[in-house]
């Protein structure tokens, strides 16, 4: 059976040591710090997004940027990155930091950001049904 990489490695604090290796392993290169690409990787995700939004890149950036000036999130108050993957995994909030999440826009964002799409819960549970159909013919003493 074929074992799936989680994408909570890129939601976990890591040593620069491990970040480099994820950098080299998601980028298919070599260093992060090598300046031998002819565009930094935020400057080709840009283009991309924005050829498929339909506007000109240095709009993009310059909506991106205006957005970041005005934006109050994080506040001392919201949620951290471990309160997040906590939640990810299946943990409660204490009810101080829900109502605060409840309250903050830019909290509810990021949940909103977090929820599975529709694709990636039905490839989670096809591979739940495989893994149990795969468990039942086991213990029926044959593997279908």
């Amino acid at each position: 059976m074929e074992v799936k990489q989680s994408w909570n490695r890129f939601l976990t604090p890591a040593r620069e040591e491990d970040l480099e290796d994820l950098y080299k392993e998601v980028m298919g290169t070599g260093s992060a710090n090598t300046q031998t690409e002819e565009k930094p990787f935020y400057l080709k995700a840009a283009e991309t997004r924005s050829a498929k939004m339909g506007i000109p890149t240095q709009q993009l950036l310059a909506t991106y940027s205006e957005r970041l000036k005005n934006s109050s999130y994080p506040t001392p108050d919201c949620l951290t990155t471990d309160e997040i993957q906590a939640c990810v995994s299946g943990n409660l909030l204490t009810s101080d930091r829900l109502r605060h999440a409840e309250s903050c826009e830019g909290c509810q964002s990021v949940f909103e950001a977090i929820q599975p799409s529709p694709a990636v819960v039905f490839e989670l549970m096809e591979d739940v049904r495989d893994s149990c159909h795969w468990s039942y013919a086991r213990c029926r003493g044959r593997i279908v």
